[in-house]
């Protein structure tokens, strides 16, 4: 894979090979994926029906970001008070979605340099592609992807081991919170349910099996209408907290409460934990039928 060359005032269009770009910016305009015989295939175009449209990347967004771990803000601005956490807020949120952004921008650079390349062993007549190079003309690059080619083997692997942490960690603490949640709805009705969904156990052996299935889900574009309804009945949710707190607000303390610098930090984690979405992007944007939008 070349890393040599700037990612910027670059066009190159090969008849052969389709690939179009734009001189001002990052834009990737197709995607190429070489087989062993030299062949070269726009896998931008492969399986467009399994595509995620630009509705459906929103939904896939939206709900990525927009989730329970918003219901940790009030607590986190509460320990720190409303000014310092009204920063933290817009600090996280700003650092979050420049991240996001940028990591973008360098697996669209990555592409654009390894197909590059590839193009430059065609025109010497070379038919030779190394696997890493015919990885990294994929529209399908990953997180470890983009450390590999930024520090090698070694960080890739660092980072596959980071990413594989966050995601399990995320994945339990949100099983839990469903064991919690039913188990507090049936403790209201315990007459009324099987026995076993009166312990967070049992809660919890239950809702396995269709939290597992939806691993199943062969792409985005198909779990759409399931990330859809659980959009849906979130945001229904925050309807009737909504609700609760304006029914209740003559309840409030009267005294403001008291900051605790103490907790500060782990104030901050709550607000970070609001904006986990970022491990999403690149599985999004390789999803996409137009990634440019």
């Amino acid at each position: 894979t070349s890393r040599e060359g700037s990612p910027n005032n670059y066009k190159s269009t090969d008849d052969a090979l389709g690939a179009q770009y734009s001189e001002s910016s990052l834009d990737f305009e197709g995607s190429f994926a070489g087989g062993d015989d030299g062949s070269r295939t726009d896998v931008s175009v492969i399986d467009v029906g399994a595509k995620s449209t630009v509705s459906q990347t929103f939904i896939h967004l939206l709900k990525g970001y927009v989730g329970p771990g918003c219901l940790s803000l009030p607590w986190a601005v509460s320990q720190v008070g409303f000014v310092g956490g009204t920063v933290a807020i817009a600090v996280m949120s700003f650092w979050s979605s420049y991240n996001c952004w940028t990591i973008v921008k360098i697996k669209r650079y990555i592409e654009r340099s390894a197909l590059e390349s590839s193009r430059a062993n065609v025109v010497d007549g070379s038919e030779t592609r190394s696997e890493s190079a015919s990885s990294m003309a994929s529209s399908a690059l990953t997180y470890p992807d983009v450390g590999e080619w930024a520090y090698g083997d070694k960080f890739e692997q660092f980072i596959s081991g980071c990413i594989c942490t966050q995601q399990l960690a995320i994945c339990t603490v949100f099983f839990s919170f469903i064991g919690e949640n039913i188990l507090a709805v049936c403790q209201l009705v315990p007459d009324e349910v099987p026995r076993i969904f009166l312990s967070h156990i049992g809660v919890m052996t239950v809702a396995l099996p269709f939290i597992l299935g939806l691993s199943f889900i062969p792409n985005l574009s198909a779990l759409t209408p399931i990330l859809a309804m659980g959009t849906l009945l979130l945001f229904t949710g925050f309807g009737i907290l909504g609700y609760i707190i304006s029914v209740e607000w003559n309840e409030a303390p009267a005294n403001s409460v008291e900051v605790q610098w103490k907790e500060a930090p782990l104030a901050l984690c709550a607000i970070l934990y609001s904006y986990e979405g970022i491990c999403l992007i690149l599985p999004i944007e390789s999803s996409m039928a137009e990634p440019k939008r």
